[in-house]
């Protein structure tokens, strides 16, 4: 694999065990296909090979990332690489005080690490609605924490829906506050456990949040990447123009539990590739990547989920849709 091609970044789920049932999950536990975990020292020994492959951005993420014991050690092992970006992703509940030490350490030590926590809104009304009550006292008292450890929260993400648009705002400055340098705020997509709770946005609704970002990142010095809506479900095929993908298609592969690559939660099953064939030698990351960039040719193009994995173009947000062309549920074309 060459610097630049597929996949970007590499999403290593460690675990899809939580200790939340968030309305919004796309792979609720319950609904996880992988009956076992990776050993931790299986996925250091993956991210070194991901480092040499030329991966130059990882994730790691849950479930909830910060329940699987060894985590921060293999966040460390990855900080140690040659990686642009090591981000950990975590709902900001379970922080025992090694992780914020260990947190706060990394910080401090690599340009190339973040720390990025789930917010679901700006008060307790909305978060806890998405995660469930009392949820949002204890996030912020763990942050607190965090901050007195020397710590910050480099990321904020947020799931966008309408019971929650209103508080974009008062979101950013409080992930100033807290130290960030990023919002990334995604669409609520009807997958897994999301399926039951529709509350996405309207396509005015969304064109709000393109309008107010830019003044946004003007006022915060953030900078807010956009995850969506979610084609079809929330932008019509009859709308006239649509919004404008970053990339052509998703630069992204995940990894489950199990040590499964897969390219994005819908195509899940239509597997990549294994961990252990990689670790073993029988099969090459050049090989899965190369299956991984085929299926999101194939399939991206039409994903009414496509910017969910791309992003939207800030610079151009807006394209003509192209002559006869019909975004597709991809769990149906797959």
């Amino acid at each position: 694999m060459k610097n630049g091609a597929y996949p970007h970044n590499v999403q290593l789920i460690v675990t899809e065990r939580c200790n939340l049932a968030c309305r919004h999950c796309a792979v609720p536990e319950e609904d996880s296909p992988a009956g076992t975990e990776l050993t931790i020292d299986d996925w250091k020994a993956f991210t070194t090979l991901l480092d040499g492959a030329g991966v130059r951005s990882l994730t790691i993420s849950g479930g909830e990332a910060l329940l699987r014991h060894g985590v921060m050690d293999l966040t460390e092992h990855a900080c140690a690489l040659r990686f642009d970006q090591v981000c950990l992703v975590s709902n900001g509940l379970v922080m025992r005080e090694p992780d914020r030490v260990a947190v706060a350490r990394l910080q401090r030590q690599s340009h190339a690490f973040g720390y990025h926590v789930s917010l679901d809104g700006a008060s307790a009304r909305t978060h806890d609605w998405m995660r469930g009550q009392g949820a949002w006292a204890r996030t912020w008292r763990n942050l607190e924490r965090l901050r007195a450890a020397g710590g910050r929260v480099d990321g904020v993400q947020v799931v966008l829906h309408e019971g929650n648009a209103d508080e974009l705002e008062q979101l950013a400055h409080q992930a100033r506050e807290l130290g960030s340098r990023v919002v990334v705020v995604f669409p609520h997509a009807a997958i897994g456990r999301a399926r039951r709770t529709p509350h996405g946005l309207t396509p005015d609704g969304w064109s709000e949040v393109y309008r107010r970002t830019a003044a946004l990142e003007a006022a915060t010095g953030l900078s807010i990447v956009l995850m969506g809506p979610v084609l079809i479900d929330e932008w019509p095929d009859s709308a006239s123009v649509v919004p404008n993908p970053a990339t052509p298609t998703s630069m992204n592969m995940c990894v489950g539990p199990d040590g499964e690559a897969f390219t994005c939660p819908p195509l899940r099953p239509r597997s990549l590739g294994a961990v252990g064939d990689l670790l073993s030698g029988a099969d090459s990351f050049d090989a899965v990547a190369a299956r991984g960039g085929l299926l999101t040719h194939e399939v991206c193009g039409t994903c009414k989920f496509q910017l969910l994995c791309t992003g939207v173009n800030r610079a151009q947000p807006w394209r003509d849709r192209a002559a006869g062309q019909v975004f597709r549920d991809p769990h149906v074309v797959a």
